[in-house]
C-alpha cells in the first residue's frame, strides 16, 4: 500500500521516504522497518538500525541509539545509486519520543 507518511524528527520532516515524494511511500514496508528499528535500538546503546531498501536510488535510513537518545540521518545507499541528504543533516529525538512514535 502506498499512501502518505510524515516521520518528524527535531521538528524537520525525514526526506526521501517516497520515490515520488510524500504521498509515494510504501507504508507496509516503512512500518516493518520502524518496528525493526524500535526492536534494535531497545538492545543498548550503541546499537543502530539501516534500512537501504536499495529500489530506484532510494537513500539509506540509519537510526542509532546513544545513551537516551537516537540520531536519525539519510545516508547512501549500500546497494544501489542512492545518494544521502547531507543537507539535512542528523537529528535525533529521545528514544520515548522515537518509540511512542513507531
Amino acid at each position: 500500500m502506498h499512501g502518505g507518511l510524515a516521520i518528524v524528527v527535531d521538528g524537520e520532516r525525514l526526506p526521501h521516504l517516497g520515490f515520488l515524494g510524500p504521498r509515494d511511500v510504501c507504508v507496509g514496508t516503512w512500518v516493518r522497518e520502524l518496528t525493526a528499528a524500535g526492536q534494535a535500538l531497545a538492545v543498548a546503546s550503541g546499537s543502530c538500525h539501516i534500512f537501504d531498501e536499495g529500489e530506484q536510488g532510494q537513500p539509506a535510513f540509519k537510526f542509532d541509539r546513544v545513551d537516551d537518545s537516537v540520531p536519525v540521518s539519510v545516508v547512501d545507499s549500500e546497494i544501489s545509486d542512492g545518494v544521502g541528504e547531507a543537507e539535512w543533516g542528523t537529528r535525533a529525538c529521545t528514544l520515548a519520543e522515537f518509540n511512542a512514535g513507531i
